[in-house]
């Protein structure tokens, strides 16, 4: 029996063979999965990372698909999708006509609070939970509104905006081994949060996080998340599928008035473009696919180093295979 069958019986509840990752990521752009799963419990990812690391088989974390581009040719192994709670899945057996056998606990998709403490599950999106937070009077995480992506992955990656980080007010999260086999639960102290990237999570998976926040009125903090809502519509480019900022803040400096001052607005490769709103965006304008949008990185970097020998840092990663003529 092929790994991907034997996978395939033991795991049949919540996952399937050969999905395009198209459908979940934010680009829009992204080739098969030879096996893709919905975990729906904590107990779920244990089982799923632990049957792959004793079986030896690849396997890729994704959250809702943002701030990452996939190759054309997909991803080997295993990819498990904690950021779409179970509307993909859901999408994904219907179509195939499949049952689907669902669970009563759904902890990696729920969001829960208790005084100034707010919980939330990996697969919650993001913005998901500032907004309960918000609804709920509490201060601490609006100025976040917007941000694309699950639970998970902002805490993974310390994501952040208008000077604010997912760590803000962040009190404890639980976090898996990827053998599966063991999971801890870290304070802020445990580890060294920095801009875009925590030290000392390599090797493990979010399964949820918990904030304290402030009491500060339902109406001051639901005008202040539109504030950041209204702004954010008013500078990015959300009518388009992008993955958000493609590049890390130089020193001093940013991304988009290094690329907009290289005159790299308005360049396209193939359906990809550097969008016209805001320089430190790449979009699909409509069929762009991996190649197109990762060609156009190159280009932005290329001429941003020659006008003005900066190196810009990708802050979306690049997941999977891109092809020969994509390297």
């Amino acid at each position: 029996m092929s790994w991907k069958a034997d996978f395939l019986d033991r795991f049949k509840d919540f996952s399937v063979l050969n999905e395009p990752l198209s459908g979940f990521t934010s680009y829009l752009i992204g080739g098969p999965a030879e096996a893709l799963s919905f975990p729906q419990s904590d107990a779920d990812v244990c089982s799923l990372l632990a049957y792959a690391h004793d079986k030896k088989i690849p396997l890729t974390v994704l959250g809702a698909g943002t701030n990452v581009l996939i190759g054309d040719c997909g991803i080997e192994g295993i990819v498990c999708i904690l950021g779409h709670c179970d509307a993909g899945l859901k999408r994904i057996f219907r179509r195939r006509n499949v049952a689907l056998h669902e669970k009563g606990c759904r902890p990696l998709c729920s969001v829960n609070y208790s005084g100034t403490r707010i919980s939330s599950g990996a697969s919650v999106l993001w913005d998901s939970l500032v907004l309960t937070a918000a609804q709920a009077g509490l201060g601490g995480l609006e100025r976040l509104s917007g941000i694309p992506g699950s639970v998970g992955g902002a805490v993974y990656m310390n994501a952040g905006a208008f000077e604010a980080s997912a760590f803000d007010g962040l009190a404890q999260f639980t976090a898996v081994s990827r053998d599966g086999k063991n999971i801890r639960v870290f304070s802020r102290a445990d580890v060294k949060a920095e801009y875009r990237h925590v030290e000392g999570l390599d090797g493990h998976v979010i399964l949820s996080a918990e904030w304290d926040l402030r009491v500060a009125g339902r109406n001051p903090v639901m005008a202040e998340r539109r504030r950041v809502l209204d702004r954010r519509a008013e500078k990015q480019p959300l009518d388009l599928p992008s993955a958000g900022s493609v590049f890390k803040r130089p020193a001093g400096d940013f991304a988009s008035r290094l690329i907009d001052a290289a005159g790299l607005k308005g360049r396209k490769v193939g359906g990809a473009e550097v969008s016209s709103k805001h320089a430190g965006f790449i979009v699909n304008t409509g069929g762009a696919t991996a190649a197109d949008v990762k060609a156009l990185m190159g280009i932005v970097r290329s001429e941003v180093y020659e006008k003005f020998k900066i190196e810009l840092e990708l802050e979306q990663i690049l997941l999977g295979s891109f092809g020969p003529e994509a390297q």
